[in-house]
């Protein structure tokens, strides 16, 4: 059709006769109209065959993905735009400012603590670390992938050969320049109106997994050591292991809940900081690990690893290359904790006990509580004054016009003089964003639901394209895309706005709202009842739903015991109720008892004595006796669950012969997976008790997970971290 339209273009261009020209014409829209069947087939055969969590959380981005949000032509503060790739890049390089008086240091490599770093960086702790990236995650300059290194420390002779140049890179407090070489892609960040402003985009620094994997030795052995004896402060809550934004909106919530119902106010400050990540000055890197007594020898490479940084970054075939003179590399591993050791210093700077503050990241709130509005500003106003004070110590600035203040309160009428940033006066306002959550003067969360709501309509609206009553993706899919992206994003932080589905209207609006999407997904009829849908397709009821997300997240709270998680004492009132009040009385309402929850706070888990392999099924004999007859210990161990009730066995065999044979119970409110645990808890405690040693011991065991969960990075069960502290005791006997 594309040859006979074009060969009848060409005829009515040599005739220029009406009868040629609307022949062409005719021809030219019937080409178009087949091109346009032709792309809405091939969309419904993709859509249909669409398959996998990955490539459905692809289109799901696509689909989302805003077409406004690309890197073309910027805006210059003169106010003119960019004609050319480099000069857009040149306006990108104010992403790494410069610094009027740049730091000179005598660099220092001489080597020092080799037996430190040997500890630091052997060949297991290499793998463990190589083996916490994914495998395939965008590479550096030097394009050496993660699975290049991960496959790579399989040999033996690689990793000893690549421990030994890592040791001395450690002792010498040098990197080579390959490595310290960053590839920076420039990602939009997402629901920015103006696309044309270059602070709408967000510098991603892709350094070499060399470095990375450095950085990541460093980061376990500060955990370890330094930051075990002098931790991070208890009011960062970002990049911590066990700690989330929900305790942080809890800790700032629960002191305006209390002021709110003792009648009083409540003066909020929510500080937001201009490009804190870039332009926070390398000696305050520095001066934030001496504090803490970490070894020089660290602090050295640690310094020189951020201030001897080169970025490139390439648009449109042009490139660019400039040293970095000040910031941490977003997307560093030890980038977040550099910060909050930065931070640390405002977080517990010498203001009032009274001021609760909370900082994620580089975001800061504070809250005053009290009756005197005059005291209250005076207090909030020192804090202004002290992370201004600190901002200018460190290269940094405050955002005067995103930085926000609210007065929390049920009263009609107050008088408060502004806040002052600056000598710029910060306006008092009714509502705020902080962590996601709508926070209203009056704390009402009709809002927040309102703004939940209306984004899941348009993200499932734009999802709309790739579903149709006869086509598009399976139920499946569809069902999956709502239950894993959709529904986390309405349940997100319900721990603390939960108290608002006590309002019949709150629950008909979600119960519309899921019953619409069910009918999406099955393609139901308009009159088909939502009870039904829900039912077939297994999905609870929405409010109920998140009352569940809700408990769940208190549990993770009450285990946090450097937070206040005791009842308010205070009367609810009619459009306020305290959240974990009302958490609790679903908490008592299923008895509960959150005293025994198998749950603790994370723990850094890379000291192993033991190893662990999952071979595949070509590997596994046949012949389990095989096992038990050849040398050595052979411990087989299972759990299992029958009708709500669990329980687990163990048999241990040396030489064929059967040393134990043991079956335990474990009661009604036990999972599998803590049975499997506890069968291989058992079985190393009665090896450890025999005081058997000098004999290779086997554990055989049919979970996956349980394998897992004892080599993972963090520890945050309390079964398996007691299992682990057996295996590790047998193993050292």
């Amino acid at each position: 059709m594309k040859k006979n339209t074009r060969r009848l273009q060409r005829l009515a261009n040599g005739s220029n006769t009406p009868e040629d020209w609307e022949n062409y014409h005719s021809a030219l829209r019937m080409y178009k109209s087949a091109i346009r069947r032709a792309k809405k087939t091939t969309w419904k055969a993709y859509c249909a065959g669409l398959e996998g969590q990955h490539p459905t959380a692809r289109l799901v981005r696509t689909l989302r993905h805003d077409t406004l949000a690309q890197c073309n032509s910027l805006l210059h503060l003169d106010g003119n735009y960019t004609t050319s790739a480099e000069g857009s890049l040149n306006l990108f390089s104010t992403c790494f400012p410069q610094v009027d008086e740049p730091e000179y240091v005598v660099d220092d490599h001489r080597p020092c603590d080799h037996k430190l770093f040997q500890q630091c960086a052997t060949p297991q702790l290499l793998q463990l670390a190589a083996n916490s990236f994914k495998p395939y995650k965008s590479s550096g300059p030097d394009n050496i992938a993660p699975c290049i290194l991960q496959e790579a420390l399989k040999l033996q002779n690689f990793a000893d050969s690549f421990s030994k140049l890592l040791v001395d890179c450690y002792t010498t407090g040098y990197i080579p320049t390959i490595w310290r070489m960053s590839r920076v892609v420039f990602i939009p960040k997402p629901a920015k109106g103006d696309y044309t402003n270059v602070k709408s985009f967000r510098p991603i620094s892709l350094t070499s997994f060399c470095v990375k994997l450095m950085e990541r030795l460093i980061l376990w052995r500060l955990r370890e050591c330094d930051l075990r004896s002098d931790p991070v402060s208890k009011y960062q809550y970002a990049f911590q292991p066990g700690r989330t934004t929900e305790h942080a909106l809890h800790a700032i919530t629960s002191k305006i809940e209390s002021a709110i119902l003792s009648k009083q106010l409540a003066c909020g400050l929510f500080v937001d900081f201009e490009g804190a990540f870039d332009n926070v000055l390398f000696r305050s890197f520095r001066n934030s690990l001496s504090r803490r007594n970490v070894r020089h020898s660290i602090v050295r490479w640690i310094y020189f690893m951020i201030r001897k940084r080169f970025v490139t970054s390439t648009l449109m075939g042009v490139t660019l290359t400039r040293a970095v003179m000040k910031g941490g590399p977003q997307g560093g591993v030890l980038t977040p904790l550099l910060w909050n050791l930065v931070m640390d210093e405002l977080l517990t700077a010498d203001i009032p006990s009274s001021i609760t503050r909370a900082g994620y990241a580089d975001d800061v709130a504070a809250v005053v509580s009290g009756p005197d509005p005059a005291t209250l500003r005076n207090l909030m106003q020192q804090f202004a004054d002290k992370a201004a004070d600190w901002a200018t110590q460190h290269g940094l600035k405050i955002s005067v016009t995103k930085t926000v203040a609210v007065v929390f309160t049920k009263r009609r009428k107050w008088e408060m003089k502004n806040l002052t940033v600056y000598g710029r006066n910060i306006p008092f306002k009714k509502e705020v964003k902080y962590l996601g959550v709508t926070l209203t003067h009056d704390l009402r969360w009709t809002k927040h639901l309102d703004n939940v709501i209306g984004r899941a309509k348009r993200c499932f609206a734009q999802l709309r394209r790739a579903i149709g009553p006869t086509w598009g993706l399976s139920p499946r899919t569809v069902r999956w895309i709502y239950t894993g992206i959709i529904r986390p994003s309405i349940t997100y932080a319900s721990l603390i706005w939960t108290s608002v589905l006590e309002q019949k209207a709150a629950r008909q609006r979600l119960y519309q709202l899921q019953g619409s999407i069910c009918r999406a997904i099955t393609g139901a009829y308009p009159s088909t009842p939502y009870e039904g849908l829900n039912t077939i397709l297994n999905l609870p009821p929405l409010h109920l739903f998140i009352r569940a997300e809700a408990m769940k997240s208190a549990s993770r709270l009450i285990r946090d015991k450097t937070l206040n998680n005791a009842p308010s004492g205070f009367m609810p009132m009619k459009t306020l109720i305290p959240h974990m009040d009302f958490v609790r009385r679903d908490l008592n309402n299923i008895h509960m008892d959150l005293g025994n929850v198998d749950s603790r706070p994370p723990a850094l888990n890379i000291r192993r004595g033991f190893k662990t392999a999952i071979p595949g099924r070509d590997n596994i004999p046949l012949d389990v006796g095989v096992n038990r007859r050849s040398q050595g210990i052979h411990c087989f161990t299972d759990g299992s669950l029958f009708n709500g009730r669990a329980g687990a066995g163990i048999a241990i065999f040396h030489e064929g012969k059967m040393l134990l044979q043991e079956s335990l119970h474990l009661g009604e409110n036990t999972s599998v997976f803590q049975a499997e645990i506890c069968a291989i808890e058992q079985c190393a405690q009665q090896l450890f008790q025999a005081n058997i040693n000098n004999f290779d011991i086997n554990f055989y065991t049919d979970s996956q997970a349980a394998i897992k969960a004892l080599t993972t990075e963090n520890i945050s069960a309390a079964t398996v971290s007691q299992c682990h502290r057996s295996v590790q005791s047998l193993s050292g006997q």
